[in-house]
Order: C-alpha cells, then sequence, then structure tokens
C-alpha cells in the first residue's frame, strides 16, 4: 500500500531514502582515523563534541514552531530538539512527538553530486545560499563546512507539510551555520 502525506511524497520512499542515507552514514564512520583535537583540523573536529552548544531551543523553536525541548546530547556529536504541539509544518497525526536531530560529523561530507549517484531522480536537491554547499533529501538536510557536514534530520514528522520541513530546517542551518 503507497500511503502519500499532504503533498504526495510516498513515506514508505522517504522512509527507504533516510534509511539508507544513514546506512550510508554509518559505514563511512567507521573507516579511516578518528578526528584530529590538535593540528589543522581541530578547529572543524573541536566544536562536533558540544553541537547542543551551537544550536538553542530557542533556535529550534524559531525555525520550526512547537513547543520544542531542550537539546539532548547523544554521542558527542548530535543533539536531539522534541518538537511537540503544532509546528509550523502541521500536527502530528500518531500522537508521536517528532525531533530535530542536529549533527556536526568531522570529516563526513559527502557532496551533492555523490549522493545523487547514490540515490539516482530528483531525490536528492541542491540547496543554493548555505554553506560551501548543501543538500537535502526527504527529511534530511546536509550542508559542507570544510571537510565537516551540518546535518539538521527531521524525524517522526509523520503527516506533516515536507515542503515546509525543509525550509525550517533550512532556517535553523542558516542560524547554526556561522556559529561553526
Amino acid at each position: 500500500m503507497d500511503r502519500r502525506n499532504r503533498d504526495g511524497t510516498s513515506l514508505v520512499r522517504v522512509a527507504v531514502a533516510l534509511v539508507c542515507l544513514l546506512l550510508v552514514a554509518a559505514a563511512c564512520s567507521g573507516q579511516g582515523n578518528p578526528p584530529s583535537t590538535s593540528g589543522p583540523d581541530a578547529a572543524s573536529s573541536g566544536k562536533a563534541g558540544d553541537v547542543c552548544s551551537l544550536v538553542t531551543k530557542a533556535d529550534v523553536a524559531a525555525a520550526y514552531g512547537g513547543d520544542v525541548s531542550s537539546g539532548t546530547p547523544a554521542d558527542g556529536t548530535t543533539c536531539h530538539f522534541k518538537v511537540a504541539g503544532t509546528a509550523k509544518a502541521g500536527k502530528s497525526l500518531s500522537g508521536d512527538v517528532p525531533e530535530v536531530i542536529v549533527s556536526l560529523r568531522p570529516g563526513m561530507y559527502n557532496s551533492t553530486a555523490d549522493q545523487q549517484k547514490l540515490f539516482p531522480g530528483d531525490q536528492v536537491k541542491p540547496v543554493a545560499g548555505l554553506g560551501e554547499e548543501a543538500w537535502s533529501m526527504g527529511l534530511d538536510l546536509d550542508v559542507k563546512h570544510g571537510a565537516d557536514s551540518l546535518s539538521v534530520v527531521n524525524v517522526g514528522f509523520t503527516g506533516y507539510n515536507s515542503a515546509e520541513l525543509t525550509a525550517d530546517a533550512i532556517a535553523l542551518a542558516k542560524v547554526v551555520y556561522p556559529r561553526l
């Protein structure tokens, strides 16, 4: 059965694409040496351990609307924010509380062209005017900062307006990116 949200995007297609993206990111994270905390790459990797200090509850609330929780750090490079109530993109149809996950992943940026090779067709869309390069796919936004990736992922926003969620993620990234 093909379930579609308000703008016609197949929820199954979006979920499969997101799972594939997370698997690629997980596979890539095991390669190479751990990021350096000294030398030329230190400036970029130094902020990765403190993502919750780079993005605030007020930043997420301004971008998404709704009742936003304080950020909860996870694995040193990620900060989770729950978005309850009615967000700009809609209200939860399932009763679940969706999350905005902001990550700074040292040395893990995949270019728009590389992502388009992994996910052919129009799934990966370039985002102009954000960072050195940026792309969105489904509920994921990635922004290049040196060799690093600033990622904003929307999780659990079932039945929400996906175009608005992308716009919200871009608005949040535009606030966070200058702090890197």
